[in-house]
């Protein structure tokens, strides 16, 4: 992890542990009716700074992204629909609080951008993990291979290797070509291609397979595919052509922006009929805002996969 990433955690790990504390504190005062003030109309102004305090703590880089994208003309960008949603909530809350003399809402839009936050953070954890992992292909692959020519053992260019073909795999090293052990008996390891520790024994005569990893002892096996034709190959011919935002995009996150859209037309719409046949204003704004909040909880999808590295491939 990180440097950059650690303090993020950490500060994320701050903030959920202030806003608790809050949380259950002037939730304690609305059940016990401990208020500080006489006229109730007043008493949630200082959780409200508290609140709003944490909120700034927490979310401050991620406003300041939502304000370029703004000026940039994104106005459908998550990161400024994210703000805006948390923003009103805190500012909703507030009146809510105000008018109906209790403590109420407005810490919801902190729970978002702490959430959001953790989501952000997520992601990059996952990309992380997603590199390192496939960082290790760029080693694996053999630019030279012993290969026997004319009685004897040559180094040759791993591309010039054709089935029938008889090579050297030297011990810890990754078999970069199927083939068949023909001399040699030696502990094989499948976890840079599966992931996990799967260890075998292979003697004279059996299968071998791109991308197991040899642990012991040398083997000399003859090739029953070409390199190109190897899951090795293959896997570092993905990595390379392949940007990674594009593995791990899904096709849900690329029309993201059309899903906002549409259902901020269905909150518009759903306001205005609701209005036509209730007057309650505080009852409309919370069915609307309940509805952009299941909108972005849709992002949250996006990155719990990132966390299985295997899921991106």
């Amino acid at each position: 992890m990180r440097k950059k990433q650690k303090k993020k955690l950490k500060r994320i790990i701050i903030a959920s542990s202030l806003f608790i504390v809050l949380f259950l504190a002037y939730l304690f005062i609305n059940i016990f009716n401990l208020y500080l003030i006489s006229d109730r109309r007043f008493n949630w102004i200082i959780p409200f700074a508290l609140n709003l305090g944490i909120y700034i703590y927490i979310g401050y880089d991620f406003l300041s992204r939502a304000i370029r994208s703004l000026r940039n003309g994104n106005f459908f960008d998550e990161k400024i629909i994210i703000s805006l949603l948390s923003i009103i909530l805190i500012v909703y809350g507030g009146f809510f609080s105000y008018f109906n003399q209790t403590i109420k809402y407005f810490e919801t839009g902190t729970i978002l951008m702490i959430l959001y936050q953790l989501l952000l953070w997520t992601e990059a954890y996952g990309m992380e993990k997603y590199r390192n992992y496939y960082a290790e292909f760029s080693k694996i692959r053999p630019e030279m291979i012993l290969k026997k020519e004319n009685g004897h053992y040559e180094n040759q260019p791993i591309e010039s290797v054709m089935p029938g073909d008889e090579i050297v795999i030297e011990a810890e090293s990754v078999i970069p070509i199927d083939g068949i052990v023909i001399s040699g008996s030696s502990t094989l390891n499948s976890y840079v291609i599966l992931g996990e520790n799967k260890s075998v024994i292979v003697h004279e005569g059996d299968n071998v397979y791109s991308g197991d990893y040899n642990e012991s002892d040398r083997l000399v096996i003859k090739a029953t595919s070409k390199y190109e034709d190897s899951v090795v190959h293959r896997i570092i011919k993905f990595i390379e052509e392949k940007p990674l935002e594009s593995n791990v995009e899904s096709s849900f996150f690329k029309y993201y922006k059309i899903f906002t859209i549409i259902f901020f037309v269905i909150a518009t719409i759903s306001l205005v009929i609701s209005f036509i046949f209730t007057k309650n204003v505080f009852t409309l704004i919370t069915r609307e805002i309940n509805i952009f909040i299941l909108v972005c909880s849709f992002r949250l999808l996006n990155s719990i996969s990132l966390l299985d590295r295997k899921s991106v491939v």
